[in-house]
């Protein structure tokens, strides 16, 4: 009837009830140009998707935002001053959705501001199926090594702060965790307006 979450039950003779929820999203649209805005303690990061570039991974990304997977989770890790990870339902590195992707190399670079798809510690030449990163200087080690499907139009200051905050141990250059949990309140989809001609 409409997006929401349901609960479907079903029964038959000589068989006990049985029952699951399922929730209706609202339905990616590839020809519309979306962004996604990140709610964070420290500021709002706004990104835009290279749907035409990396068109599985956007719609991965935009379909889990619509679910709320993301609502409440955490970058739990940085690399100081360069990189941010989120996204984990486990919090750590060995978090998915259930599923894997796989790659969808399209040569861009990571760059300031670059939003990219990560493997997990089991994914293996895939890449996880929800944990993302978004980088605050070019990373040319991970050129080539993940997908890399949106960049930071607005907010990469808030970013850079989550880079900075204190971690707990780890030389420089390695992943560590924050001292402070970074939680991701909400992240929401809204299309882009583009500008009329007169």
């Amino acid at each position: 009837a409409g997006i929401g979450t349901y609960r479907i039950t079903w029964s038959a003779p000589g068989i006990p009830e049985q029952s699951f929820a399922t929730r209706v999203i609202k339905k990616y649209d590839p020809a519309r140009t979306y962004q996604g805005v990140i709610d964070t303690e420290f500021g709002t990061v706004v990104i835009e998707f290279y749907r035409d570039l990396a068109p599985y991974h956007v719609k991965n990304f935009i379909d889990l935002v619509n679910q709320g997977f993301y609502d409440g989770l955490m970058f739990h890790r940085i690399v100081k001053g360069e990189v941010a990870f989120g996204g984990s339902p486990t919090g750590d590195e060995r978090g998915s959705p259930g599923y894997n992707l796989p790659p969808e190399p399209n040569g861009l670079k990571v760059l300031p501001g670059v939003v990219a798809q990560v493997r997990n510690t089991q994914t293996g030449a895939d890449e996880s199926g929800c944990i993302f990163m978004i980088a605050v200087t070019s990373q040319p080690d991970m050129d080539s090594r993940v997908t890399v499907f949106g960049r930071v139009v607005e907010g990469l200051d808030t970013v850079k702060a989550i880079t900075n905050l204190p971690t707990v141990g780890g030389p420089p250059r390695v992943a560590s965790r924050p001292i402070k949990d970074v939680v991701i309140r909400k992240i929401e989809i809204r299309e882009r307006k583009t500008a009329k001609s007169s």
